[in-house]
């Protein structure tokens, strides 16, 4: 029997496994759970900078080193499916989280390497850096008006969908060089005609691409600064 449950964090720990007192780093995580096998996630940062990464034996874990208020981090379980929730605090005051190793301004969420991942970010003014090389992730949004945002997609599924949308926003992703892509965004023709890539059906296409056994479908915002896309 599949039991429901919620975690709801609201406490400060430091960088090393004990409690420390008020004014050091904030971490947090979620024990790998068997009967698990898919985590919806949403991070809404705001202007302070993420990456994201893999997580070792943890579903999930985080480190929050930023002079801000403390964010309030969600987790529920129902049947097979985790549900997180990672935001600044709105509404209420909550304690400030300061660090006495500098300035890290930033957020660092870590990942399950196992459990097949839906992921939305959403912020502003932003650095973002997704490595999900490891991580099994399934589909990507990602919301960073006038951020500078760095993508790097794996193996790990067969399809991968990303959503990206950002005005003035610099992006940057590195797909493995035998995935198939797909791309939707016309304002950058030019551009994805020069990666050899083929208008088709509203978007560009990589040869072989319903063969590959990884197929990145990329739909791109038109209001992008700059954009590159390189393989590895």
């Amino acid at each position: 029997i599949l039991v429901a449950g919620m975690v709801y964090v609201a406490f400060e720990v430091g960088p090393d496994s004990g409690r420390k007192g008020f004014g050091d780093r904030y971490n947090w995580k979620a024990d790998m759970d068997s009967s698990i096998n898919r985590l919806d996630a949403v991070i809404d940062h705001g202007g302070t900078d993420l990456t994201v990464s893999r997580s070792g034996m943890n579903l999930v874990s985080a480190k929050f080193d930023r002079f801000a208020p403390e964010p309030d981090v969600i987790l529920e379980k129902k049947n097979n499916l985790a549900t997180l929730e990672i935001s600044r605090i709105t509404g209420r005051r909550g304690p400030f989280i300061f660090s006495r190793h500098g300035s890290y301004q930033d957020w660092r969420v870590s990942f399950s390497d196992e459990i097949p991942l839906v992921l939305k970010c959403v912020g502003h003014e932003a650095d973002v850096d997704l490595n999900m090389e490891s991580i099994p992730v399934e589909e990507l949004t990602v919301v960073d008006d006038g951020g500078n945002i760095y993508l790097k997609i794996g193996t790990r599924t067969a399809l991968v969908s990303v959503d990206v949308s950002g005005d003035e926003a610099d992006l940057r992703i590195r797909i493995p060089a035998d995935c198939g892509i797909k791309i939707t965004g016309k304002e950058y023709a030019s551009y994805l005609q020069d990666l050899k890539l083929t208008e088709e059906d509203g978007g560009f296409i990589s040869e072989g691409f319903d063969q590959a056994a990884t197929r990145v479908s990329l739909n791109l915002d038109d209001g992008l600064h700059y954009l590159s896309i390189t393989e590895y």
